[in-house]
């Protein structure tokens, strides 16, 4: 694996890279010539001298450049054998990735590995004819720039948003597929930009069709994007419910009971709290709604298993047909 002897100065006690500044401080006092990380009650006292300043910046200093080493050499296996179906080659390839996983759940590294040109060769690697290795790197991507605003503007300016899109709707590997969407919710989650490129390149259809798709964990997962996405802006709701949203949803939860109906039910029981647009949607005779959620009401009685459905059906019933429905969901 990539992650070989090069690395093995820079690791804690435990053998775990240092993820962040504080978890290399932490690494760097219990390395000092004492050997021992300074008492709590004591270290808020004692002034740093200069000696043990100057060191602790020269162990951060070479530690960092030892992370960067690392992620060069990574990218220059992944530029060297991308083309390469050898056995050997694609081993090599997939511990790169691997290990460019690891060190990147640090933002700081995630950072630095854009910043040493890392994204042409990420790009090439979504490329691949290779599922695994398209997986791998959407799957890095997604780690990248989770709660990372520098990162999620990164992937925008770099064009990797219709990218990921793309491996979603169109890839014939379910692996792929489910990873590019994880990439897609980390990389539009809070972020206003990526929200609008999102919208621009009419990316919630594209999450209607992995709703369809029959994959429950594309399914699952494209539900968990959306509520995400509605309880991040309300203003999705206006645009969901014109594009045919809750008819979709509805449709959905009338079909042969599985593990999705749950997720189903919570992004439609967002969409139509304070909407009532969607909620009279939801009352629309044709639509079947009100004896379906009756239907789910007895057939997932009593089932623990079951619990959240169950509740969220409630809440649906409540909210799009409460008259008629109080007295029932009270029994």
């Amino acid at each position: 694996m990539a992650s070989g002897s090069g690395s093995g100065g820079s690791r804690g006690q435990d053998g775990a890279e240092p993820k962040n500044l504080e978890a290399l401080l932490k690494f760097a006092l219990e390395h000092t010539p004492g050997g021992e990380v300074p008492d709590e009650s004591t270290q808020n006292h004692a002034p740093m001298s200069e000696e043990r300043r100057e060191w602790l910046n020269t162990a951060l200093s070479g530690m960092y450049k030892d992370v960067v080493k690392e992620m060069q050499k990574c990218l220059d296996i992944l530029n060297e054998k991308l083309e390469s179906d050898n056995d050997e080659d694609q081993e090599q390839k997939e511990n790169a990735l691997e290990y460019l996983q690891d060190l990147c759940d640090s933002m700081d590294n995630a950072n630095d590995l854009h910043k040493i040109g890392g994204m042409p060769t990420l790009m090439k690697c979504l490329h691949s004819s290779n599922g695994e290795m398209k997986w791998m790197c959407a799957d890095l991507l997604a780690t990248m720039s989770q709660n990372n605003p520098y990162m999620q503007q990164v992937l925008i300016d770099d064009q990797f948003l219709p990218v990921l899109l793309d491996l979603l709707d169109k890839d014939c590997v379910e692996m792929v597929r489910i990873k590019a969407l994880y990439a897609l919710s980390c990389l539009v989650r809070t972020h206003t930009n990526a929200q609008k490129e999102f919208i621009k390149l009419d990316g919630f259809s594209f999450l209607i069709r992995a709703l369809q798709s029959g994959v429950n964990k594309l399914q699952i997962k494209s539900a968990f994007m959306l509520k995400a996405m509605i309880v991040d802006n309300t203003e999705f709701k206006d645009m969901l419910y014109k594009m045919g949203f809750v008819q979709q949803l509805v449709a959905l939860i009338q079909t042969p009971h599985d593990v999705s109906h749950e997720h189903m039910l919570s992004v439609l029981n967002n969409l139509v709290t304070n909407h009532p647009g969607c909620i009279k949607e939801c009352q629309e005779p044709n639509l079947q709604l009100e004896s379906t959620l009756q239907q789910k009401l007895k057939d997932l009685k009593g089932k623990e298993e079951y619990q959240e459905e169950l509740e969220y059906t409630k809440e649906l019933l409540s909210k799009c047909f409460p008259k008629d429905n109080s007295s029932s969901m009270d029994r």
